[in-house]
C-alpha cells in the first residue's frame, strides 16, 4: 500500500470515528462499562469493600475509612483536627455522629440516606442498570450527546432512578470508565482506575458540593473483608 492510499484510509477512518461513537446504543455503552470494570461475575462477587484514603480540603489532610455493602450499607469515618465525623446508612436509615464538643448524633434526611445507598453501589448506575435489570435502582438511561471532560471525549448520559433521583454520567469514549457524575448532592470526578480482585476501582476521587472541594487519594482497598453488623448501629 503506497503512502497516499494509507493517508486516505486514515482520513476516512478519522471522519467515520464520530459516527462510530454516535452509533453506540445505551445498552452497548452499559455493556462496555461492565466489561471494562471486570465483568458481571467479578462485580457480583464483591460483597464488602473497605477503603482507606486521605482526603484533602483547604490544605488539611483528613484520614478517611469507608466501608460499603453494595446496595445495602454505607459507613464512613473522617478524622479531622476538630474531631471524628461518622456517617452511616443501613437499609435506607441513616445517622451522623460528631465527636466535637458537644458530641451529638443526628438522623440523616431520607433523601441523603437514599443517595448514600446509591453511592454504595461502587460499580455505578450503568452497571447496575445492565446487570440487575428490573431489580436495579435505575429506571432509565438516555444518551444526551457528547462532550469533553479534562480534554477527554465522553458520552453524556442522563440517569433517572426509580425514586425520582436524577444524575448525569460522563462515560469515557476511550476506555468506557466513568469520569464524572453530576447529582443533587455534588459533582464527582474519578481517575486512576486500578484493578483489585479483578474489579476496577478509582484511586482518585474529587468531590465538589456546597461545602467546597475534597480530593481523596486511596491508599488501600480490601475486598470481602469481614464486617461486623454492630458497625452500623446508631450510637
Amino acid at each position: 500500500m503506497n503512502i497516499s492510499i494509507k493517508k486516505n484510509t486514515f482520513l476516512a477512518f478519522m471522519l467515520a470515528f464520530p459516527m462510530l461513537i454516535n452509533a453506540q446504543s445505551v445498552k452497548e455503552l452499559c455493556e462496555h462499562n461492565v466489561e471494562k470494570l471486570g465483568g458481571k461475575v467479578a462485580i457480583e462477587r464483591v460483597k464488602t469493600l473497605r477503603i482507606t484514603q486521605i482526603g484533602t480540603s483547604n490544605g488539611l489532610n483528613m484520614p478517611t475509612t469507608t466501608v460499603i455493602l453494595p446496595g445495602k450499607a454505607y459507613y464512613q469515618k473522617v478524622r479531622t483536627s476538630m474531631g471524628i465525623f461518622t456517617t452511616c446508612v443501613y437499609d435506607n436509615k441513616g445517622w451522623s455522629y460528631s465527636s466535637a464538643q458537644p458530641t451529638k448524633v443526628t438522623d440523616l434526611p431520607s433523601n441523603m440516606a437514599r443517595s448514600l445507598i446509591i453511592d454504595s453501589k461502587f460499580y455505578g448506575p450503568l452497571c447496575d442498570y445492565y446487570i440487575n435489570g428490573s431489580n436495579s435502582d435505575v429506571k432509565s438511561i438516555a444518551k444526551e450527546g457528547e462532550t469533553t471532560i479534562d480534554r477527554e471525549k465522553c458520552f453524556k448520559l442522563g440517569v433517572t432512578y426509580k425514586s425520582g433521583y436524577k444524575a448525569t454520567v460522563y462515560l469515557s469514549a476511550l476506555d468506557y470508565m466513568i469520569r464524572k457524575v453530576e447529582s443533587p448532592v455534588g459533582i464527582f470526578k474519578y481517575r486512576n482506575y486500578k484493578k483489585v480482585d479483578q474489579v476496577m476501582i478509582p484511586r482518585y476521587i474529587e468531590v465538589t458540593n456546597n461545602r467546597g472541594t475534597i480530593i481523596s487519594v486511596v491508599s488501600s482497598i480490601k475486598v470481602n473483608s469481614k464486617v461486623k453488623n454492630d458497625m452500623f448501629a446508631r450510637p
